[in-house]
């Protein structure tokens, strides 16, 4: 839902939904599949939040920048692209912004 539209992930992070995400983000032994498989879809959910014109508040662009720093580091491939997507999206500013 979050990623179908500003609206609808403004009202996703409004209950929310960052802090519960950010919880799974910071697992750091990630030794088994599962866990990769909780990253990789918390990583995925994350680039949703980051997704969208206009940007996410402030508020919540800094406590994902965090959680991206941790995921960045990750050897997974998969957890890596969908970082690098959301921090993609959390530096396409455009003339007007």
């Amino acid at each position: 839902i979050a990623g179908d539209s500003p609206e609808l992930r403004n009202l996703v992070l409004s209950h929310n939904a960052m802090d519960a995400l950010l919880q799974v983000c910071n697992v750091n032994n990630l030794d088994t599949q599962k866990q990769i498989s909780l990253q990789r879809l918390a990583t995925w959910t994350l680039s949703n939040f980051c997704r969208g014109k206009p940007q996410p508040e402030w508020q919540y662009t800094k406590k994902a920048i965090r959680a991206l720093k941790i995921m960045s580091m990750s050897e997974d491939e998969e957890i890596l692209q969908d970082a690098c997507w959301a921090f993609s999206y959390l530096t396409d500013i455009d003339g007007d912004n």
